[in-house]
């Protein structure tokens, strides 16, 4: 009707995609990119990123979120994604279990509810929100400082919108937030790249480029043996069994870099062999931390041309 009248329309979003990732031509005619989110860094108007993850993707969590939490962002105000809703009950009670005040926020949470659990957030009386994903939008809690994606992020929308609920600067007179910590706890950072990476936009076709994620699990009727994603059985209409729990398979979380130049990489390679050296160990044993950083080995010549200029004596 808006068109038809002859007014011109201007949408203001983010992410500028559908949630299948497709462009938003449908809507919009001409799209503009106002800022990027290294500028809106750069600028002050957001905090750089930390994130870590496992050294590649993989279907399991790398850790629970409690001990990830514990162990890199100890005692900071964070959100938490879930899986579901089964699982986010599941990771509250884990916090809570080890002495820290979580709470779960769901599209079941009355609305007066959800008021007090996000006012707690930002008051700091509330340490940790878990969800599935309601949180991703609709929320501004600069104290946030910790983000933790212990479910499949199948949409770069969906990564991005969730990461950017702890990029909001914020002050206090103790001092201020100068860093959002993400915990990537099933590497889909490796799919859809850091956060503040530069990325085109498009009306038409694939908005961004992302690769896409494995689907959510599915579930079998008991009754009718049918296939679905939980709820009711859509040819019987009997309830389904929920979906399995994510499973942890440890692992390490390493710090994902951005996509840097071979020179780049080389000058850290060698670093890590003159380090390796320092130490007494064997100068290959660099490999392993370029692979967990990289996410793959380097170049054999590299490697000996390191370890030649590591063993050289210095000028």
């Amino acid at each position: 009707a808006i068109r038809e009248s002859g007014a011109e329309l201007v949408l203001f979003d983010a992410t500028p995609a559908t949630p299948s990732g497709g462009g938003l031509g449908r809507w919009a005619s001409e799209l503009l990119q106002v800022a990027s989110m290294k500028e809106l860094i750069a600028g002050g108007y957001l905090v750089p990123f930390r994130v870590l993850a496992p050294a590649e993707p993989q279907r399991e969590l790398a850790a629970r979120p409690v001990d990830a939490w514990r162990d890199a962002t100890p005692g900071e105000t964070a959100i938490c994604f879930a899986e579901n809703k089964r699982h986010a009950h599941q990771v509250a009670g884990e916090f809570r279990a080890a002495g820290v005040h979580a709470e779960v926020l769901t599209d079941d949470t009355p609305s007066r509810e959800r008021a007090r659990i996000i006012a707690g957030l930002a008051d700091g009386s509330i340490t940790v929100a878990v969800c599935a994903q309601i949180l991703r939008q609709g929320i501004d809690v600069p104290r946030v400082s910790s983000i933790l994606l212990a479910r499949a992020v199948d949409s770069l929308s969906l990564y991005l919108q969730a990461v950017g609920r702890g990029g909001r600067p914020y002050f206090t007179p103790e001092g201020c937030k100068w860093l959002c910590t993400v915990l990537d706890l099933r590497g889909c950072s490796h799919t859809h790249g850091l956060p503040e990476d530069d990325r085109t936009w498009h009306l038409e076709g694939v908005a961004c480029r992302p690769a896409l994620a494995p689907l959510p699990p599915c579930v079998q009727c008991r009754k009718c043996l049918a296939w679905g994603r939980g709820g009711r059985c859509e040819l019987c209409g009997a309830e389904l069994p929920p979906p399995p729990l994510p499973r942890v398979k440890v692992a390490d979380l390493v710090e994902v870099r951005a996509r840097e130049p071979d020179a780049k990489k080389l000058e850290t390679l060698g670093r890590y062999v003159r380090e390796a050296v320092a130490k007494g160990h064997k100068p290959w044993t660099a490999v392993y931390k370029f692979k967990a950083v990289y996410g793959s080995e380097p170049p054999r010549q590299w490697v000996n041309d390191a370890i030649r200029a590591a063993s050289s004596p210095s000028v």
